[in-house]
């Protein structure tokens, strides 16, 4: 069971009519927290080499596109399991 932010809750043991668990919701919503891991490797590299402005730009528009990615597939996974 999950508690959604706004109270919705969720009970699905197995696979839903679409094809889609908890377990499958539970390890998108694992796999965005990698998120606080890849910022630490980031300022960490920031700091312990020269980058230059360029390269820590583009450090932090890959960071951005990468979780957006993530971020969009853990909604439409959670958007499912709620069609039900």
């Amino acid at each position: 069971m999950i508690r959604h932010r706004h109270l919705v809750r969720i009970q699905s043991p197995g696979p839903t009519n679409k094809g889609v668990s908890m377990h499958e919701l539970e390890e998108k919503i694992m796999s965005c927290w990698n998120v606080t891991n890849d910022i630490e490797l980031a300022y960490e590299s920031v700091l312990e080499q020269d980058l230059t402005t360029d390269q820590i730009a583009n450090l932090l528009i890959g960071l951005h596109q990468l979780y957006e990615l993530r971020f969009n597939q853990l909604f439409s996974t959670y958007e499912k399991l709620l069609k039900k």
